[in-house]
């Protein structure tokens, strides 16, 4: 029988696994659980994935996973996705032990054409035991333009800050 760490050390090496559900019959809402790809950036962790061969400074400062549950509508024209998501914080698979808060996301995607996607991601968090409690706050935002079949351009801008202390109860 497997023990708890070794279970954990399988479950860091998933990148997604999930299951969804569409919970509308006339408009395109779903909600997923489980292990998805980040709501953050525009790399990931699987390589075909990627436009490049190496990972950029901005992906590697970000999370290529998530876990938790995200609820997702696209509108009946598929130029706008919004998703408002509920986490176990940045890049984890499960909670760190004594911390009794959920981190949460958002993103917001907007498609005017097939050559281009404009998208605005957020992370609100925290990484931390209650005792030590530090936020976490990122914002992402970037462009994706597609010139030709074989030429385009991403434009990224990332920009967080973490507590440096816990902030004291009033």
């Amino acid at each position: 029988m497997p023990t708890t760490r070794q279970k954990q050390a399988v479950l860091k090496n998933i990148y997604e696994a999930n299951a969804g559900l569409k919970i509308s019959k006339k408009k395109n809402l779903w909600i997923d659980a489980g292990i998805f790809a980040s709501h953050i950036g525009f790399e990931s962790a699987v390589s075909k994935d990627c436009w490049t061969l190496t990972r950029s400074i901005l992906a590697d400062n970000s999370p290529y996973f998530e876990s938790g549950a995200k609820l997702t509508y696209t509108s009946d024209n598929n130029k706008w996705m919004i998703s408002g998501l509920v986490l176990n914080g940045w890049q984890r698979i499960k909670r760190v032990d004594a911390n009794s808060l959920m981190s949460y996301g958002t993103q917001l995607q907007y498609k005017p054409n097939a050559n281009i996607t404009l998208n605005y991601s957020t992370f609100i968090g925290t990484d931390k035991p209650d005792s030590t409690r530090l936020w976490r706050y990122f914002h992402n935002l970037y462009g994706i333009f597609s010139i030709t079949n074989k030429f385009g351009i991403i434009a990224g801008f990332d920009i967080g800050s973490n507590r440096k202390q816990k902030e004291a109860m009033i």
